[in-house]
């Protein structure tokens, strides 16, 4: 009985031991386990703080592109208007290539004498207004595209999305 008692006695032990080892195993697997987990976090954070930084300064080169935008869309609206109207309708009649498929008719010549008056003696000042605002729109239009260009080339993201 003895015997048994010192074998029961070992067996315990080693069965100690091994639940000591076990549970001494398992904390630094946990503990790995909260490592990773929080590099995990440290990471994303880190990811986050960059994703704000590019569309920190994808906003800021969108706003300056604007502003020169706007800024030269200015500039020729106050060029346009120091234009003088007879400028614009001869840059209007002359637009048009001479083997182009459609022809803008041309202005009436100014008439020679008081017996040879034109179609048109008096200018209408709603074509003036019309050539005018063309002009304008013409403009506009010209400035968007450069804006929708100049944004598609440096307001683009620097990440490859992945």
């Amino acid at each position: 009985m003895k015997y048994a008692a010192i074998a029961l006695l070992l067996s315990s032990l080693g069965l100690g031991v091994g639940w000591w080892a076990d549970s001494k195993r398992h904390t630094a697997e946990v503990a790995d386990l909260r490592l990773q987990v929080m590099q995990r976090d440290l990471d994303v954070a880190a990811a986050e703080r960059d994703a704000e930084t590019e569309a920190r300064a994808v906003e800021r080169a969108g706003t300056e592109l604007t502003r020169k935008v706007d800024d030269a869309y200015q500039n020729d609206l106050t060029r346009l208007a120091r234009l003088p109207v007879e400028r614009l309708r001869h840059a209007a009649a002359t637009a048009a290539p001479a083997d182009a498929a459609v022809r803008l008719p041309k202005l009436p010549e100014a008439a020679a004498g008081a017996d040879a008056t034109g179609a048109d003696p008096v200018p209408d000042q709603g074509c003036d207004r019309l050539l005018t605002d063309a002009a304008k729109t013409t403009l506009m239009l010209y400035r968007l595209q450069s804006w929708a260009a100049g944004l598609a080339t440096t307001c683009q993201p620097q990440g490859g999305g992945d």
